[in-house]
């Protein structure tokens, strides 16, 4: 599969990444998804869609060292890779062909 064939959970996941910034945890991008997007992920989708995304070159992430406050647990912290960008930008000028397009349905 190539790496800028996404799906729109993969889609939404790289924008909520993007916005999240330096706080991109994976309960951060379960919550955000949730109140921004209106899309309820369980935690094994939004995990796989993780690892569908760090396979493709997509996403990259950090580890935080496992604290006594998280039960001894590592965190990871997603940032879009420079890859990832490029497809976002990709999809964003499709999206926006298509919408121009389509933008005279919308009158009337």
């Amino acid at each position: 599969m190539p790496r800028d064939s996404i799906g729109e959970l993969e889609h939404l996941i790289l924008l909520t990444i993007l916005n999240l910034r330096d706080g991109a945890s994976a309960p951060r991008v379960r919550e955000v998804l949730a109140l921004e997007a209106d899309r309820r992920v369980t935690r094994g989708a939004l995990y796989r869609s993780l690892d569908r995304l760090g396979e493709k070159g997509l996403i990259e992430w950090s580890v935080v060292e496992p604290s006594a406050e998280r039960g001894g647990h590592a965190k990871r912290f997603y940032r879009v890779s420079p890859v990832g960008m490029e497809v976002l930008r990709s999809r964003r000028a499709a999206l926006e062909r298509l919408w121009a397009g389509a933008s005279g349905a919308f009158e009337g």
